[in-house]
């Protein structure tokens, strides 16, 4: 490796260490899992592992898809499934793709065209930035959840549009007036598309209506994989065009074995749907007021602390790590500088031990203003 280009890695890595930035990998979270996105406890079922083992049992090919999709890694098996997955989300089409980043790379690099533009809102997932940014459309963001700001810059535009929100935000888990979203896209004929990461599973089809929805299998479900949901002319033209879909590797047998037998048990998991809102709702009651003064959730499993400044969010993850409770911190430039926050997921199989505790350190943090 170039001298000039090794010294300028090891730099940025340095400038990042000392700015307390400086991302690693991890073995070791604390104990207690508020930090997963395994909202409802699937990815680590006895259940969902035997049903995929039992579903991989009958396919012909059980390990590698061998090829892309257009290549020798379309199956009888994958195209099955994507009629499965239409038919559970009421929609006429679906495509898989290997994972939500891939999928929102697929429709926002490809849809829109140099004729169009892009309106997004402005704590849309990275994603669904990114396929933005490689787009050769226009691109304008609306305030965060504030339609009114949306339909302000919807008056002023003369060209092609698409608009995209998502159903539950990863950051602070509120969410969008959906039904609002759709009626304007009524009114000002924009494609509408909406991203499910954080509701699937969860929340049940919060995104129904919209022209397009991505779907991800890693956060409620407890697999791998995503899925857009969309009609059939669509699917083709991402099928001719994505170049994240056309240029990698299909997913594996095992990969679709799962989802299609995470589709098998969620329809009977209401007991877990509704412990999740039942703990999240208990901590809110359990947190003193100056600790409600400072959270955002909205209707799904996510809960925020705001801790501005990454000092103090690290510092404050790391006193809840040391009573072994996995919080992350959420740090600029993830977030804005100033709006740096705890990021709680609760589950289905959170103890009310767990969430007591949970409450009662952040209650101590703030009383001995560390939030």
């Amino acid at each position: 490796m170039s001298g000039r280009i090794q010294q300028r890695i090891v730099q940025a890595l340095e400038k990042r260490a000392e700015e307390g930035l400086l991302r690693q990998l991890i073995q070791t979270p604390a104990p207690v899992d508020f930090s997963s996105n395994d909202y409802l406890g699937l990815a680590r079922s006895e259940s969902l592992h035997h049903r995929t083992l039992e579903i991989l049992e009958t396919v012909p090919v059980k390990n590698g898809s061998t090829g892309s999709r257009l290549l020798t890694g379309n199956s009888r098996q994958v195209e099955l499934l994507e009629q499965d997955i239409a038919a559970f989300h009421g929609s006429e089409a679906a495509l898989l793709f290997n994972s939500g980043y891939t999928a929102n790379l697929a429709v926002f690099s490809t849809l829109p065209r140099k004729e169009d533009v892009i309106f997004y809102d402005e704590f849309c997932h990275a994603s669904i930035r990114e396929g933005i940014r490689l787009s050769a459309a226009k691109s304008v963001k609306f305030k965060h959840n504030d339609l009114a700001d949306l339909e302000q810059k919807l008056r002023k535009n003369q060209l092609p549009a698409f608009a995209v929100t998502e159903s539950v935000f990863s950051m602070d888990g509120d969410a969008p007036d959906l039904p609002r979203f759709l009626a304007l896209r009524d009114m000002y004929s924009f494609f509408a598309a909406v991203d499910e990461a954080h509701s699937i599973g969860l929340l049940g089809e919060m995104g129904a209506g919209a022209d397009l929805r991505v779907i991800t299998y890693g956060k409620a479900p407890g697999v791998h994989g995503a899925a857009v949901l969309c009609t059939q002319p669509v699917k083709n033209y991402l099928i001719n065009f994505a170049r994240s879909l056309i240029y990698t590797t299909a997913l594996a047998p095992h990969s679709l074995a799962a989802i299609q037998a995470v589709y098998t048990l969620l329809p009977g998991m209401n007991a877990e749907r509704d412990a999740v809102q039942h703990n999240k709702n208990h901590f809110v009651k359990l947190i003193s007021s100056s600790v409600q003064q400072k959270i955002t959730t909205g209707p799904g499993a996510i809960c925020t602390v705001r801790c501005p400044g990454n000092e103090a969010v690290t510092r404050a993850s790391a006193h809840l790590k040391d009573k072994g409770l996995d919080v992350r911190p959420v740090k600029s430039p993830t977030v804005k500088a100033g709006a740096e926050r705890l990021r709680i997921c609760f589950h289905a199989y959170n103890t009310q031990q767990e969430i007591a505790l949970l409450a009662e350190t952040l209650n101590e943090l703030c009383r001995n203003e560390f939030l």
